[in-house]
């Protein structure tokens, strides 16, 4: 299974997922995604609605999502 890495952009830096997680495929890495950012707007709070969430594996980006746009 291919490893997808979450990396958070938050106020100009970028926080990176040195882990990863494997996962079947692009629409999990997107499930994931969408997961993982209702869970940083929840527990963080609404100052975290600029964050933005960059899944990619390997080179290629997978998606982005901007707390804002949930």
């Amino acid at each position: 299974m291919p490893r997808y890495y979450f990396h958070i952009r938050f106020a100009g830096e970028i926080v990176p997922d040195r882990f990863g997680r494997e996962l079947p495929g692009p629409a999990a890495a997107r499930n994931q995604a969408r997961d993982v950012a209702r869970h940083l707007l929840s527990a963080c709070g609404q100052h975290w609605r600029d964050a933005e969430l960059h899944v990619v594996t390997g080179s290629q980006e997978v998606t982005t999502i901007r707390l804002s746009d949930l």
